[in-house]
């Protein structure tokens, strides 16, 4: 205020007119988030500098422009939008005190949360996202992935959630589509092909061809091309929506025919979706030509032989009769002549059919044939051999054998890898023949040496057959043998109690064993075969439903095997309802070692059929109960373990650590779920900031969901997340109301009454207190049991801010119904202001000035403004501070006191801080002038303020000398008290304004005091002297003392020659007419053009002279008239060069003036005035006077 003093007393006085805004309301729409900055303008309509200051009325919108000067000034401001709620509304106004007046500014202020704003619109709700999706896909992308899209679901908490869980992956466009999907806003694309499957024939070179695809629906498209055959690839690998013209789209597939073989060429097209995979076979034909010609005659040929093999085979094995044997060889030979007459085996075939129908002579000739082709061409040793061999049996000659046997094991020794030499040693070596050991012998090393061969196989087997001591041991080739002579039922009863002898003392799993022991068991059912079928699947590890059914044959045989029991129970199908035997029971009623889950399954049936066996069940009952207690611990749970949970625990049995375990599993479900690669299952829920990720238990998953809107996610390896495109099947395993019954004693509260019991009270899980809290908002109550979840919750940093903010308000509010003054203590330690929204805030500031916590509660009060409390808390922390901070100016406390004064809630404490440090409005200092009277308040400071303040501005006081007098009774600074009675006789004397006797009779004091009075304070006096003069008694010779100065200073009013008792001090001024101009301009920009006339002439010359200055704003302009004469005038101000006329007039002279009767003046005036109206004698006799003095004048009187 000191600043304005100064300007006020040492500069001229504000040039007038007003201010103009460059908007009549300042009015923004905001969005939460980063201070925003705007301006406005100021511009002053008057001559001079504008200046003043600017204060706003909220401080979130602080005026960064505090002060200005000049004929035009832009004003910045800054609005703190972080300071505000999403929809939250500001009204206040810039209030603007100049030398112009006072002025407010309204303000409107809209925070609103952020817009979703695309490249061309704005987006409003879903609707009009999937629109602008089906529009522009990868626009939509982009807004998906940005902060601001929450902002379109926020009134739709199922939706939050599900854009939560699908946006995780940034960038992701199947998750978008999935998020559409799921919200029900489009249908899954949907992809099919007309081709089925790609037929090619005889492809030239690289052959392209054309596979049609076509997508039904709108939205993510990309499809990825995988070809199987190195013959086969396409275009692209990759197909988006860029391919398809419409919906249809050309993948061009090529066909390398270098590539191919001859026949058919096997491949195939993969397309695979996000959710769809659909598969195209190719098949591409290679035909006519002479390659496939001999490849189709060699795949004939090879044919015929197996089934010449198999019918031999048939035959040995008495399956056949010869003559049956006989007929289907000769026919099968003739097909292989057939197709090539050259073909020396099938000729040899052929001569052995001959030779066994005793047609010695045709064989003969065709043995001779094939000799000599051989002759001819590089034979082959194995069809030698095979001559050979056919040789000794159409010449039956000792020597011809002999020779021939010979010339076979020579063959043989060549050739020692080729079995079908082997063969025909089997039945032309004598040794052989003589030793079955040696041919065991010889067998063996047949097999070792990588024969396969059936053939060979029905000779070990016979011979095992006819002396089982040979098979020693049942390894890789004695169990092809065994398994071949299974299959054709030529295993005899004396083998088979070798190979029971033998199976017994093998280690390991063989599975050709097990088949043969299988297919014995359905010739001869012992309990021995039994016996080792069941060792062999419990070496195997076998629990598939086939080793089931052979346990349980085992069980109830009561086969004595270990760990028979143990994989009977692990091969039970833990998700059907089969009996289990009552002898397993009985077996684990006494010891068990099963893992949980098959464990779990034993003791669901037990508790199921308890009633069918009580004996049994008294006997499972403790370790039931025992194994139900360790897997609780564990925090173990499947659709057995809940069945159990539910059926055995009681309250008696829940402690702390168990109750905190069940609690963990409140809620559980199974899911399952039929897609390939999903590596990570995730639970969102509403409130919370992660998911909880959940592992796989076998085939399933156990997931917990407390709320309908919790969401389950499956993602895949490449981040595509599925919440309703892949379809989940989900199971509830625990009735939630049911097993909380069995906590809430230990818990210590009951839902509706409030006793605590004296235990140790477990901790609630995360998830399950969230549930317990959402009961809050069911049941609109709040028990001790919710509020207990409650403190769970804002003990952990998972939450959201949002969901973080609505507990601790439900909380603080229980607390204080409650009285709970502890336990608000503790919730008021862990809040973070920022964390919380305006009401929250509000209560929690209520709580810390219930607890007496001022210094925390002000500190949030001067973050966050003093809208934050309501106004009866803070007023009750206004007044802590004041009293302990006593009257020091701090600005952050006077706008709070101010803000709680126009809320009209203060009291004497605010009243006296603010009238002592307050400076606003005029109209705003008067009110509160107003209510500190009422309450008794020293209004000194404040007295001032108005004063000095409605000087600067020009604001008129309607109790302007009753503030005044109230500021000099209490004791007024004398600058200022100049300063007011200055302005008063500045107004007084250039307006219409009166002058208060009190102001007049303060103006004789000082007089009288002898203290300097300004001219315009003398000149105001002497004008109020010349009027009613009320109040003056006894002061006609202040009047006098200060006409005397104005005269002496040859200042001259009109006002002046109303003045009593001053005849004689006006002696100079009976014969002047006064032009008194007022203004504000500057004196040397105004000129007075004037001419004096008389009677009815009419100027046409004026005269220009300089106007006096009498005062700031008083310019006066001296003429001697006389008799019937005028002065016409005008007034000019020169402005940008011009000369602009500002006031006009006619002055006459004032009849009415006294004057002096001898004087020179008044005898110049009479003559005149005698010859207008002809009065000539008076004339004669006036100028007869006149000479004589002038004469009388000129002899006594000359100039020096």
């Amino acid at each position: 205020m000191q600043r304005y003093l100064r300007q006020i007393m040492d500069e001229k006085l504000p040039g007038g007119g007003n201010l103009e805004f460059s908007c009549t309301e300042v009015s923004l729409v905001l969005t939460q988030g980063a201070p925003y900055e705007g301006t406005f303008t100021v511009i002053g309509s008057g001559q001079g500098v504008s200046k003043g200051y600017l204060l706003s009325t909220d401080r979130r919108v602080e005026c960064l422009t505090t002060e200005f000067a000049g004929a035009e000034e832009t004003i910045a401001f800054r609005v703190h939008t972080e300071s505000f709620e999403e929809g939250e509304e500001a009204k206040g106004f810039f209030q603007i005190v100049s030398n112009r007046g006072e002025y407010e500014l309204p303000f409107l202020i809209t925070v609103q949360r952020p817009a979703l704003v695309g490249m061309a619109e704005e987006v409003e709700n879903l609707t009009q996202f999937a629109a602008l999706a089906h529009r522009d896909w990868l626009e939509a992308v982009r807004l998906f992935y940005l902060p601001e899209f929450e902002v379109i679901l926020q009134e739709n908490q199922e939706v939050l959630t599900l854009y939560q869980a699908l946006s995780g992956v940034p960038g992701n466009q199947s998750n978008v589509e999935e998020f559409l999907i799921a919200c029900g806003k489009k249908v899954q694309v949907d992809y099919l092909t007309l081709n089925k499957e790609l037929k090619i024939e005889n492809p030239i070179g690289v052959a392209e061809y054309e596979l049609q695809i076509f997508k039904n629906g709108w939205g993510y498209t990309l499809l990825t091309v995988h070809t199987e055959g190195n013959f086969l690839y396409v275009e692209k690998e990759q197909l988006t929506d860029d391919d398809f013209l419409g919906n249809r789209c050309i993948l061009f597939v090529y066909v390398d025919s270098s590539q191919l073989h001859l026949g058919k060429n096997l491949g195939r097209i993969t397309l695979s979706g996000v959710q769809k995979e659909i598969t195209i076979p190719v098949t591409v034909s290679v035909l006519n030509s002479a390659g496939e010609t001999a490849k189709k005659a060699k795949l004939e040929r090879e044919g015929l032989l197996a089934e010449l093999t198999k019918v031999y085979l048939a035959y040995r094995l008495k399956k056949t009769t010869a003559q049956e044997w006989l007929r289907k060889t000769g026919r099968l030979v003739e097909q292989m002549t057939g197709l090539d007459d050259r073909d020396y085996a099938a000729r040899l075939y052929q001569a052995q059919v001959l030779i066994t129908e005793e047609r010695f002579q045709e064989a003969d000739w065709i043995l001779n044939r094939v000799r000599d082709g051989m002759d001819q061409e590089k034979y082959d040793p194995r069809l030698m051999a095979y001559y050979l061999y056919l040789t000794t049996l159409a010449d039956r000659e000792p020597g011809c054998t002999r020779e021939a046997a010979t010339h076979v094991e020579e063959l043989y020794r060549q050739n020692k890898g080729e079995w079908r030499i082997a063969w025909l040693m089997l039945f032309l070596s004598p040794e052989l023949n003589r030793s079955p050991s040696a041919k065991w012998d010889f067998l063996e090393k047949q097999f070792k040496a990588g024969c396969t061969s059936p053939v060979l196989y029905l000779e070990l087997l016979q011979m095992m057959n006819y002396n089982p001591a040979f098979l020693r041991r049942l390894g890789k080739e004695e169990l092809r043998v065994l398994f071949f002579g299974s299959r054709y039922e030529k295993l005899s009863s004396g083998l088979m109690d070798q190979v029971l002898y033998l199976a017994g003392k093998v280690r390991e799993y063989s599975r050709l064993l097990l088949k043969i022991l299988e297919s014995w068991y359905e010739v001869e059912p012992t309990e021995a075969v039994l016996t080792e079928i069941c060792a062999q699947l419990i070496k195997g590890g076998r629990t598939d439903r086939k080793a089931s059914d052979w346990y349980e044959k085992g069980v109830e045989a009561q086969i004595r095997i270990t760990r028979l029991y143990e994989y009977y129970m692990l091969s039970v199908d833990l998700e059907g309802s089969r009996e289990i035997s009552r002898k397993a029971l009985l077996y684990f009623s006494y010891q068990s070692d099963l893992d949980s889950e098959h464990a779990a399954y034993l003791y669901s049936y037990v508790q199921k059929n308890k009633t069918k066996d009580p004996q049994l069940y008294a006997v499972y009952s403790e370790r039931m109960e025992r194994f139900v207690i360790d897997q609780l611990k564990r925090g173990r749970i499947s659709r057995h373990l809940a069945y159990l949970y539910q059926e055995l625990l009681s309250p008696k049995l829940m402690d702390q650590q168990l109750s905190e375990a069940f609690l963990r599993l409140l809620g559980a479900y199974s899911v399952q779920f039929d897609k390939e690669g999903i590596n990570r299952i995730l639970v969102f829920r509403p409130g919370m900031i992660e998911p909880e990720e959940f592992g796989k238990v076998g085939d399933r998953v156990y997931v917990t969901l407390f709320h309908k809107e919790d969401v389950v996610v499956l993602e895949d390896r490449a981040g595509n997340r599925y919440v309703k495109s892949v379809p989940m099947n989900l199971e509830k395993l625990l009735d939630k109301e049911r097993c909380m019954a069995l906590t809430l004693n230990l818990l210590g509260k009951d839902q509706e009454e409030k006793s605590i019991i004296p235990v140790p009270k477990p901790a609630l899980p995360l998830s399950f207190a969230k549930y317990l809290w959402e009961q809050t908002k069911e049941h609109k109550k709040m028990t001790e049991l919710m509020a207990l979840a409650g403190e769970e919750l804002i003990a952990s940093n998972k939450l959201t801010t949002a969901y973080r903010r609505e507990v601790y308000k439900s909380l603080l509010t229980y607390y204080m119904d409650c009285g709970d003054t502890r336990r608000m203590d503790h919730c008021l330690e862990k809040l973070y202001p920022q964390e919380l929204d305006g009401q929250t805030r509000r209560l929690a500031m209520e709580a810390f000035a219930s607890r007496g916590m001022w210094e925390k509660a002000y500190e949030w009060l001067a973050e966050y403004g003093p809208q934050a409390a309501e106004e009866r808390i803070l007023l009750r922390l206004l007044d802590d501070r004041l009293e302990r901070e006593g009257a020091k100016d701090e600005p952050f406390l006077l706008e709070s006191c101010m803000y709680a004064f126009r809320k009209e809630s203060y009291d004497s404490l605010v009243l006296s801080y603010l009238a002592e440090h307050f400076l606003g409005l005029t109209r705003e200092m008067e009110e509160l002038l107003f209510a500190a009277r009422s309450f008794g308040t020293d209004t000194g400071m404040l007295c001032e303020n108005i004063l000095v303040q409605s000087i600067f501005s020009g604001k008129t006081l309607s109790d302007r000398m009753e503030i005044f007098q109230e500021y000099v009774a209490n004791g007024a600074d004398p600058f200022v008290e100049e300063l007011v009675i200055t302005d008063c006789c500045r107004k007084y004397l250039l307006s219409e304004e009166s002058l208060d006797a009190f102001v007049v009779r303060e103006i004789c004091n000082r007089y009288h005091r002898e203290e300097k009075l300004k001219r315009v304070v003398r000149l105001a006096f002497l004008k109020y002297a010349s009027g009613s003069g009320e109040g003056l008694g006894g002061e006609s010779q202040v009047v006098r003392a200060l006409v005397k100065d104005m005269m002496k200073q040859g200042i001259h009013l009109n006002c002046f020659k109303g003045l009593k008792g001053c005849d004689d001090l006006l002696e100079e001024l009976w014969d002047k007419q006064i032009v008194e101009f007022v203004t504000q301009e500057d004196e040397e920009k105004l000129k007075i053009h004037y001419a004096i006339l008389q009677d009815r002439e009419r100027a046409e010359r004026f005269l220009t002279g300089e106007l006096v200055p009498v005062t700031d704003g008083l310019f006066i302009k001296e003429f001697v008239l006389f008799f019937d004469e005028r002065v016409q005038y005008f007034i000019t101000k020169e402005q940008d060069g011009e000369e602009n006329i500002v006031a006009e007039g006619v002055l006459h002279k004032d009849e009415r003036t006294k004057h002096d009767p001898g004087g020179r003046y008044e005898n110049i005036n009479e003559i005149l005035m005698a010859s207008a109206l002809g009065e000539y004698d008076r004339l004669d006799g006036l100028l007869e006077e006149y000479y004589e003095k002038d004469y009388i004048g000129s002899r006594l009187f000359s100039p020096r």
